[in-house]
């Protein structure tokens, strides 16, 4: 753990307005965490050390601790916050990492206006990681991307980068495979199997069953 003057050095090249700003969060937040980490449980201290990040672990702290009476009288959207939190880290894993718009130009042999161009246009998956877009490796084929993704990825009825990465990830469909009669599939996992029309079924499928 830094020390204040171990913080200073870490602060040291950091711009002086966003220091003071780092400063305010940590005098806001340190004392809530020492005191909630104090307050806790050790097998809740070891369940959120399970977890394989940093921020994976912070994430599940915080889902924990904002659950709290006191806090969620407080602030009723803390726990909700971190759960999310800790929803788009294990969303991330499931998907194998992310590629920038650098990389997955690269990969592509295209421009980054054109990758950029692509995920305006909804060909391309792109979640905001720290007001960054990063594009789920899950999606990319080793020459291109996933045949039929982005049919797919129109066909999710939403905005958002997240809900269409979760859609496209979470068991949905009867696998057909005798070794596994019993298991389901995700819609990426029916592209990749060639189940292009199921896909596009289940995806479209989404909003309704949510409306549900």
């Amino acid at each position: 753990m830094e020390t204040p003057l171990q913080l200073d050095e870490s602060l040291a090249g950091v711009p002086t307005e966003r220091r003071e700003l780092i400063e305010v969060f940590l005098e806001r937040v340190w004392p809530f965490l020492v005191s909630s980490l104090t307050t806790s449980s050790s097998s809740l201290l070891r369940s959120v050390l399970a977890a394989p990040t940093h921020a994976g672990t912070l994430a599940r702290f915080l889902s924990e601790v904002a659950s709290d009476e006191a806090v969620a009288a407080l602030d009723p959207l803390a726990a909700a916050f971190a759960r999310a939190g800790d929803i788009q880290e294990t969303l991330l894993k499931k998907a194998g990492g992310t590629w920038l718009a650098g990389e997955v130009a690269e990969h592509l042999a295209i421009t980054r206006q054109a990758v950029d161009k692509r995920r305006k246009r909804g060909s391309l998956l792109a979640v905001e990681v720290r007001s960054w877009h990063r594009y789920p490796l899950c999606q990319f084929s080793e020459g291109g991307v996933v045949d039929g993704l982005p049919e797919v990825l129109k066909a999710i009825d939403t905005d958002s980068g997240w809900t269409r990465l979760s859609v496209l990830l979470s068991p949905t469909l009867r696998s057909d495979s005798a070794d596994d009669a019993d298991m389901e599939s995700s819609v990426l996992d029916a592209l990749r199997q060639g189940h292009k029309a199921e896909a596009l079924h289940a995806a479209a499928s989404w909003g309704r069953h949510e409306a549900v």
